[in-house]
């Protein structure tokens, strides 16, 4: 489709910031969503093949493809449950910022030849700062509940991530010496 000028439709498009901004984040939410749809319909179906039962066939005309949109119904029909004396502004940010860890890790992500949602010159040490942002997450998600066993759980998970970050951090380092930079 050629515009009278001679530029094309999707060349002016390309040339907003905002509009590549909001298509990319399209994009990540529909692979988001695909992507679930696809792993957890192979996980009902490997793990009831790894426990030797046929697994979920009645929702859905073929093999049970309705169960997760089942599942799906059920968890949005549960309740959330907040502790009485929990801090609930930092109980409910707990999540969103475990989630926000997760989703930034992808813009550094190489999807292809000259396909990534930002070039980062130190797109390494992005990666690495942005998924350490999830130990931070589970540390608030233990202590806003207010309760002493929550805390030790979530202590004793932030310590187990910080010891995976740890050997992480020490493979990056010999990719980035050999490669020469820290970009991809």
């Amino acid at each position: 489709m050629i515009a009278e000028s001679g530029v094309s439709v999707l060349d002016s498009w390309s040339s907003s910031y905002w509009l590549v901004l909001v298509a990319k984040a399209g994009l990540v939410v529909v692979f988001y969503l695909t992507a679930f749809l696809i792993v957890s319909y192979m996980e009902h179906k490997v793990l009831a093949h790894m426990q030797s039962r046929i697994g979920p066939m009645k929702a859905g005309a073929f093999h049970g493809w309705a169960q997760i949109i089942a599942d799906g119904v059920k968890f949005f029909q549960k309740e959330d449950i907040i502790p009485d004396n929990a801090d609930r502004p930092v109980f409910r940010m707990a999540p969103t910022l475990v989630f926000i860890a997760t989703v930034g890790l992808y813009v550094v992500i190489p999807w292809g030849p000259g396909l990534s949602f930002r070039n980062l010159e130190v797109g390494i040490f992005y990666a690495l700062a942005i998924s350490s942002l999830s130990t931070i997450g589970v540390l608030m998600a233990g202590w806003s509940s207010a309760n002493k066993y929550a805390l030790i759980g979530g202590l004793r998970a932030a310590g187990q991530l910080i010891a995976y970050e740890l050997p992480l951090v020490l493979a990056v380092v010999g990719v980035v010496l050999m490669s020469g930079t820290m970009s991809r």
